[in-house]
């Protein structure tokens, strides 16, 4: 094998930490394949069990509200008390039932029409938002500057490790061979 001369000792570590980062991708990925085998076994063997819980706790559950709606007097009493909540306690629970009042919204209706045009500005809701793109795209620095607003340069590196080496670097290496030699 070729020995790789380096511009700068900064080069060789670089270098370095590039063979140390595949090597530790590889170690990475083999461990991520493992793991995920392994959670696809737990989760093949449990899943049928578990929807199957799930499916009896939503029966129970959807059993509960339907007994509570046809028997709502004889469980919980006289619909006409005041008060908006009631429970009832058994031996293994309680049941509750508690009443408010929600807004209905019809589906159709445009709600938002008819407030402006009869001037109910008070149930509107108005939201101010800057439009950030507009300023980054079309405003100068200096309309900028007055917003107390700046531009700055963001430096951002970028690496990547190959596995082999590039074709180009081997005919480097091979010209200076030459040379050396001739």
């Amino acid at each position: 094998m070729a020995t790789v001369k380096f511009l700068t000792p900064a080069h060789a570590e670089a270098d370095a930490l590039l063979v140390q980062k595949l090597k530790a991708d590889r170690e990475l990925q083999e461990l991520a394949e493992a793991v995920a085998e392994a959670v696809e076994e737990v989760r093949q063997t449990w899943t049928e069990q578990l929807e199957a819980g799930q499916a009896a706790v939503h029966a129970v559950d959807l059993r509960l509200q339907e007994l509570c709606r046809e028997h709502r007097l004889d469980l919980f009493g006289d619909p006409g008390r005041a008060a908006a909540e009631r429970k009832v306690d058994l031996p293994h629970g309680f049941l509750a039932l508690s009443q408010t009042k929600r807004l209905v919204r019809p589906r159709k209706a445009n709600v938002l029409a008819v407030l402006e045009r009869y001037g109910f500005e008070e149930a509107i809701k108005r939201s101010a938002a800057v439009d950030w793109e507009e300023l980054d795209e079309n405003w100068d620095d200096e309309a900028l500057t007055i917003l107390g607003l700046h531009r700055e340069v963001k430096t951002t590196y970028a690496y990547e490790a190959h596995d082999k080496v590039i074709e180009a670097s081997k005919a480097m290496l091979a010209r200076e061979g030459k040379a050396n030699n001739g």
